[in-house]
């Protein structure tokens, strides 16, 4: 079963099954970072961002312990390293969700399936409020994921209208609003789908908000 990290909610990892708790909190920050930008990175950039009040050797010094963690607990064949340069094997057996949740979505299965995995905000309760950079990029990150949640809910909305599921396509933009209040789209299609109901006096209120 390898690797699996979920990330959209309460940040959640597991090797071949079995829950891990990966510590200290900067050695998830680093697997969290790694695994979602999918990119290599250098040392001394991972050192800045993790550990920047530290100088550059015990940072770089921290990043080698991570590291170190990282291949006890996860596994060495997925950690990666050339000279200078760190990245993760994404072609070993690991899961990331949201990885999952940005593949392509053609069928309503897909798009419940995708919704199913945001349980909450992108690594919702986790933060370093000493590395500001890492802060920076996963608020990025939430911004990014809200708006992909927001898509998978959209095609939901229309697939359900489209079924004549109207309580159902309510439920679902009903969700859509909770993540952007001010989605002009997203009130005219919950208008539509309360007045295709039957819900007239709900439609009016939507309205009115």
């Amino acid at each position: 079963m390898g690797l699996r990290l979920s990330v959209l909610g309460e940040p959640v990892v597991s090797v071949n099954g079995a829950a891990m708790r990966l510590k200290p909190r900067k050695v998830l920050a680093l697997l969290a970072f790694l695994a979602v930008t999918g990119s290599r990175h250098s040392r001394d950039f991972l050192a800045e961002m993790l550990f920047p009040r530290l100088g550059r050797e015990r940072a770089r010094a921290g990043i080698r312990q991570g590291l170190t963690v990282l291949r006890s607990g996860v596994g060495s064949e997925l950690i990666c390293s050339d000279g200078d340069m760190v990245w993760l094997n994404h072609e070993s057996d690991m899961w990331i969700d949201l990885r999952e949740a940005a593949r392509p979505v053609q069928a309503r299965e897909d798009a419940e399936r995708v919704d199913q995995l945001f349980r909450g905000e992108f690594l919702r309760g986790f933060r370093l409020p000493d590395a500001p950079a890492f802060d920076d990029w996963q608020r990025s990150q939430e911004e990014s994921a809200r708006a992909l949640h927001v898509t998978v809910l959209k095609k939901l909305v229309e697939s359900c209208r489209e079924a004549n599921e109207h309580d159902t396509a309510i439920h679902y933009g009903r969700r859509w609003l909770s993540f952007d209040p001010t989605d002009e789209a997203g009130h005219r299609s919950l208008m539509e789908s309360y007045a295709a109901a039957g819900r007239r006096a709900e439609a009016f209120r939507q309205y009115e908000r």
